[in-house]
């Protein structure tokens, strides 16, 4: 077991050294604005030609996403049911999969599942020659085109679906209007006592998450303690802090994955999410996956530092044992800091 833990996070730490890419945070740009959109040429996944002087002398929008980045699903769940509105304004809609630049092996699984799930508009293939033309910088993206051929203002990540409206509205020459549909407030934000009652399942996963880091904080403090001195009440508090540690990562994972299978389709949430994590398992350029590859990793370590307590007892801080026990707790905890990082940078985008 303690082989197969250590393999684990070896494979880890040598497959950090790729890139990980995270959904650029929501923010609107006008540093294109007014800017004369070059012509280009894209294949749409079909294998039609698109040029952009086809469309000009009508607004358009583009929006660049990958197959794998769970914040571009909510981004095109959003603009999905804005595009009736949208086209009633004149607008030419785009989907641009920048897979075909960012991860160009993941492209034949998304256009096959684009075709059995087709979007309500196009879907052009991104070529590196448009990182220049729209001066990319990431995705989701959704860049407006005004009908002079002008780039508009750009939404960079998920921008709330009023505010996708709205710059519509503005590229369109419309008036500045106020947001139409309802906006998401938090119950404590009317009174502070709603902070004490249980809230939907997009805020559970944070809470969750501080058991764990606070307990195997906890433990290795004990450890520590043990390391210099054995005392049989150290021993048995340190094996139930680990334990509990070891129970309270399993609703992490579960709430992780609830929040994975958000707007993933029918069925379960959980289920979905699982399926969806295990298929972008070793997909590293997202920080998602990096985020879930790091909790197994936690996972498997504190698992394995609970069956060594278990099968060897008070040995495990004896003679050599308790050399690699303590080294082992420290990887734990580098492990836990690095999923904690990611994990943060996420919930805080």
């Amino acid at each position: 077991m303690k082989i197969r833990c250590l393999a684990l996070v070896a494979l880890l730490l040598t497959g950090i050294h790729f890139e990980a890419r995270a959904a650029l945070d929501p923010q609107a740009s006008d540093k294109l604005k007014n800017r004369p959109v070059r012509d280009f040429q894209a294949e749409t996944l079909d294998g039609k030609k698109f040029s952009f002087a086809s469309v000009r002398g009508k607004p358009v929008m583009f929006n660049f996403f990958t197959s794998w980045c769970p914040v571009c699903s909510y981004a095109t769940d959003d603009l999905i049911k804005l595009a009736p509105e949208l086209k009633s304004q004149g607008f030419q809609l785009y989907g641009i999969l920048a897979d075909a630049v960012e991860t160009p092996d993941t492209v034949a699984e998304a256009t096959k599942t684009l075709a059995a799930n087709p979007l309500p508009y196009p879907v052009l293939l991104m070529k590196a020659s448009m990182k220049k033309i729209f001066s990319y910088e990431g995705f989701p993206a959704t860049y407006f085109v005004d009908k002079d051929g002008r780039f508009s203002t750009t939404l960079l990540g998920h921008a709330p679906i009023d505010q996708v409206r709205l710059v519509a509205s503005l590229t369109t020459g419309g008036a500045l209007t106020e947001p139409t549909s309802d906006v998401h407030h938090w119950p404590w934000e009317k009174n502070a006592f709603g902070a004490f009652f249980p809230t939907e399942w997009k805020a559970w996963h944070p809470l969750f998450v501080h058991f764990p880091i606070a307990l195997l904080i906890l433990e290795a403090i004990l450890v520590a303690m043990l390391f210099r001195k054995k005392e049989q009440n150290l021993i048995l508090f340190s094996n139930w802090v680990l334990a509990l540690a070891t129970l309270s990562l399993i609703p992490v994972l579960f709430s992780g994955f609830h929040d994975s299978g958000f707007n993933l389709g029918p069925g379960s949430q959980v289920l979905n999410g699982i399926k969806d994590r295990f298929t972008n398992f070793w997909r590293l350029e997202s920080t998602v996956s990096l985020h879930f590859l790091l909790a197994l990793a936690l996972l498997a370590i504190t698992g394995a530092r609970l069956l060594w307590r278990t099968l060897a007892g008070d040995q495990a801080f004896q003679g050599r044992q308790k050399f690699g026990f303590a080294a082992l707790t420290v990887l734990g905890l580098w492990v836990l800091f690095a999923a904690g990082q990611v994990g943060g940078g996420i919930s805080h985008s």
